[in-house]
């Protein structure tokens, strides 16, 4: 008999009697982990997916030049070393997916379907990784070099217009001494060095207990021993500073210098990057230990026509690299640069009291906005650059007096080139030049917010110049991969029919 409050539920050809307050409930498992499959390691990987592209990149790379670049493996003897493009393979999508310790990148190789398609299966030693990636900066630099390449053949480079930006990333150390601390710690060794000799020759004069002086005549001899050593690496440490007339040095890697960033002061490096401002894929990377970005431009410049083998036509940079010799050297060389102006801290005040000059050349004379003049007073050279001084005559007077000038008159420094420079300001005034400061900041700081993202609390594990380029390069391959993906998916972004430089 069924109750009131039952009824029958048929379900695969049976009745089942089922409550009406008891809900029917399915779920959703997953197959037996026990079950033979005949699916490949390559069928789980998709055939658009990034890490056939690193797999393709890397094999073409090592097969034209790396292997003549790369050590190992050319002995017939001895244990078989890794090949240099599953190594490059492993660094790449380390530094694709935001991981850069050796140890965790060893621990992907044995649990990450994706790296262990794209290895076959390999798992290096974490000491293998981390040297391979130190002693290899050829390798790496190649590949990006090949990258780069890749792209602008395909048509991922269109135009020859560049954007180039400077960022501080801390570098790995904070120990950090100063001259004071090296020359108290030097006389400190001093001191002790001599009371150890002292003992000695004490030593050296008693003649009971012979085993028990010799024995404590070696101890000290180990002793001194240890103080040269300490007093030679402070004594580095000291002709270091000397030679770059510094006060503090980071001991754990000496090349980093101290620089203020958004979060205070700290041991960075200076990170300068170029990219193309229509497909914003980065051109160049280098590593500095330049303190701001002044006196940088002509350089990166000159980077990246060695990159692309060709001239850029138009330049966009900030305000940090305003140096008017250099901009006009760039321009005199046939190239339109849009460098934002970096005003001195005499032209801001100027503006905000509302003061104005302007320079008459018929009478060769400048006026203020009160009406007096400012004539020509002497010749200094700033910067080996011949420069006309112009000095008020009629400042005592002057209501404006106590916010224009601290001095007796107040005083104009005219340029040799000053003509252009006004021209330039002019230029950089406009709608265009304020128009092409918009889109560097567009095409050029989002590469670095993306590559910070995946450096994460410890940005840099390398130390040195040459060894922190190892790691700049492996992200700006990484950053580049992202970039080319985004680019498939919008062709939009291109002025050019694009190809895809390798198969997919």
């Amino acid at each position: 008999r069924l109750c009131k409050n039952s009824n029958l539920v048929k379900l695969g050809g049976f009745s089942i009697l089922r409550h009406k307050n008891i809900r029917f409930m399915r779920y959703r498992r997953g197959h037996s982990r026990y079950q033979h499959t005949f699916v490949s390691l390559d069928d789980q990987i998709s055939r658009t997916h990034p890490v056939r592209m690193m797999d393709s990149i890397c094999e073409d790379y090592c097969k034209q030049s790396a292997l003549e670049i790369f050590e190992k493996g050319h002995e017939a003897t001895g244990r078989k070393a890794y090949h240099p493009s599953d190594l490059l393979k492993i660094l790449v999508y380390g530094y694709f997916n935001g991981i850069s310790s050796s140890r965790k990148l060893e621990r992907e190789c044995g649990r990450n379907i994706e790296l262990s398609w794209l290895v076959s299966g390999l798992v290096p030693d974490h000491k293998t990784i981390s040297d391979f990636r130190r002693e290899n900066p050829l390798l790496v630099n190649g590949l990006f070099k090949y990258l780069i390449a890749s792209l602008r053949a395909s048509g991922f480079l269109p135009g020859r217009s560049v954007a180039i930006d400077g960022s501080k990333i801390k570098a790995y150390g904070r120990a950090q001494v100063d001259l004071d601390t090296i020359a108290n710690k030097l006389e400190d060794i001093e001191n002790q060095s001599d009371k150890y000799l002292s003992q000695m020759a004490s030593l050296d004069s008693a003649e009971d207990e012979l085993e028990a002086l010799n024995k404590r005549k070696a101890e000290l001899a180990q002793e001194l021993d240890k103080l040269e050593a300490e007093k030679k690496t402070y004594q580095d440490w000291q002709k270091i500073l000397e030679q770059r007339g510094e006060q503090k040095l980071c001991t754990t890697d000496s090349d980093a210098k101290m620089m203020r960033g958004r979060h205070g002061n700290y041991w960075a490096y200076n990170i300068q990057t170029s990219g193309n401002t229509k497909t914003h894929i980065l051109t160049d990377i280098k590593v500095t230990n330049h303190q701001n970005d002044k006196g940088l431009l002509k350089m990166m410049v000159g980077s990246y026509q060695c990159t692309m083998g060709e001239r850029a036509e138009q330049v966009l940079a900030d305000g940090g690299y305003y140096t008017i010799n250099e901009v006009e050297q760039l321009e005199q060389e046939g190239m339109h640069c849009y460098v934002a102006i970096n005003r001195t801290a005499s032209q801001v005040k100027d503006q905000n009291h509302g003061l104005r000059f302007q320079y008459v050349a018929q009478q060769d004379y400048y006026q203020c906005n009160e009406g007096k003049k400012l004539v020509f007073w002497r010749k200094k050279k700033i910067n080996n650059r011949d420069v006309r001084v112009y000095r008020g005559i009629a400042c005592r007077d002057c209501p404006k007096k106590a916010i224009c000038t601290k001095s007796e008159a107040r005083t104009i420094h005219r340029n040799e080139n000053q003509p252009w420079i006004d021209g330039f300001h002019a230029k950089m005034a406009s709608k265009e030049g304020k128009a092409k400061l918009s889109k560097r900041s567009a095409t050029i700081e989002h590469p670095f917010a993306t590559m910070k993202y995946y450096m994460g609390q410890i940005p840099i594990l390398l130390r040195g110049t040459k060894k922190v380029q190892i790691e700049m390069e492996l992200y700006a391959i990484g950053y580049n991969l992202k970039r080319y993906f985004n680019l498939l998916t919008n062709n939009k972004a291109l002025t050019t029919t694009a190809t895809i430089p390798v198969a997919v």
